[in-house]
């Protein structure tokens, strides 16, 4: 399925997506103050990942409402950003997620995260990568609201498994 508005474009998407993916880890290195451990952000990048995948390969391979490019750039483009911007971004999320103490503040950065990365599936739509087909809008939200949510599940459990002592004190004294 050919999208006009990519012509000679499709390398220049790939090389757009690479930057945005490092920017989004650079900027989450660099400038942000780290409010999970390194052994949690590794958890929570394996654990997200695992869900954004398995989000997206039923959609794609059984009920073909997703349909993913035939040409390289943007196969690789659509690689990428599930398995490092997607990530990342959720990871930035509970980062700031754990720091929040009021309900409703959870919330907006609930609402602000599932915007930014629905918008962000469909600027893949837009640019012909991952090309939606029959899909309704709200199931991207309602989908990304259901990974955010699962994703402060895991980082919850996990959590309580970290200060029950299952590890160090010194990665409990960390936490607190």
């Amino acid at each position: 399925m050919p999208y006009p508005l990519l012509g000679g474009l499709k390398t220049m998407v790939l090389a757009f997506f690479i930057l945005a993916n490092a920017t989004v880890i650079s900027l989450f290195v660099k400038f942000t103050k780290k409010n999970l451990h390194i052994l949690e952000i590794a958890m929570y990048w394996f654990s997200i990942t695992i869900l954004v995948q398995n989000y997206t390969a039923p959609f794609v391979m059984n009920l073909k409402y997703l349909v993913i490019q035939d040409i390289l750039s943007l196969e690789l483009s659509h690689l990428i950003n599930r398995t490092v911007l997607y990530p990342y971004l959720c990871i930035i999320f509970l980062n700031r997620y754990v720091i929040l103490k009021t309900a409703g503040a959870k919330l907006v950065l609930l609402a602000f995260f599932v915007f930014l990365l629905s918008g962000m599936e469909w600027l893949e739509d837009w640019l012909g990568i991952c090309v939606h087909v029959h899909w309704k809008v709200w199931w991207t939200f309602f989908c990304w609201s259901i990974i955010l949510l699962i994703s402060v599940g895991v980082m919850k459990f996990f959590r309580k498994h970290l200060k029950k002592g299952l590890y160090t004190d010194e990665l409990y004294n960390e936490l607190e």
